[in-house]
């Protein structure tokens, strides 16, 4: 989320979200225990011996400036257990009085899923930074394989549109977007001006490019 865009209670955030996206936020949440069923909320209270969620707030009221309040989904059971998940650890620290979060995923559906994780994702914050009085700051996710299925490319072109924001970014930019199977991002500055350009056809060589 860009900040300036990004909602700052959970009211804020059920009021831009549709009703399933809602349940998965409350997943997250308030999960039940005896529940089976494959999320996080419930990995984060109860699959380890301690809510992960109360003792990070612990943690950073004890000590605000730390940097070791991460919360592990992923176990070491999960290498000869099925139904691993995808979101394999949170981060979180505080800077300037706003509590950021950072977020890892071994895999992620970029069509389907991404928004749902970041709406729940955005909602633990939140929960967080109120009890600890702060504001909620960004969310940065890291996925290490970023996909789509091929059965959902259909749809994906069926829906393309091209959505413009407006809002201030303190990093910048990239724009993606895709002309006749050709992959085009543009780099600007925070205040919108260009920076480069970069494209090509095999999306890994863009990211090592970019990255270099």
């Amino acid at each position: 989320f860009p900040v300036t865009i990004a909602p700052t209670t959970i009211d804020d955030l059920m009021d831009i979200t549709t009703e399933n996206e809602q349940d998965y936020i409350n997943s997250f949440l308030y999960p039940q225990q005896e529940s089976i069923n494959y999320n996080y909320g419930h990995r984060l209270k109860f699959h380890s011996s301690i809510d992960l969620v109360e003792a990070s707030i612990k943690k950073l009221q004890r000590k605000p400036q730390s940097l070791a309040t991460l919360l592990p989904e992923y176990c070491p059971t999960d290498l000869i257990q099925g139904d691993s998940p995808c979101l394999t650890q949170i981060w979180l620290r505080i800077l300037n009085n706003e509590l950021l979060l950072f977020a890892t995923f071994r895999s992620n559906d970029i069509w389907k899923a991404w928004k749902h994780n970041v709406y729940g994702l955005r909602a633990i914050q939140i929960h967080i930074a109120e009890k600890l009085e702060l504001k909620p700051g960004y969310i940065h996710t890291n996925s290490l394989s970023a996909h789509v299925y091929l059965f959902d490319i259909p749809m994906i072109k069926l829906n393309k549109q091209v959505h413009t924001q407006s809002y201030t970014s303190v990093v910048g930019n990239f724009h993606i977007r895709v002309d006749e199977n050709i992959i085009i991002i543009t780099q600007t500055t925070p205040q919108g001006a260009f920076i480069q350009e970069f494209s090509g056809i095999d999306a890994l060589k863009l990211v090592r490019e970019i990255t270099q």
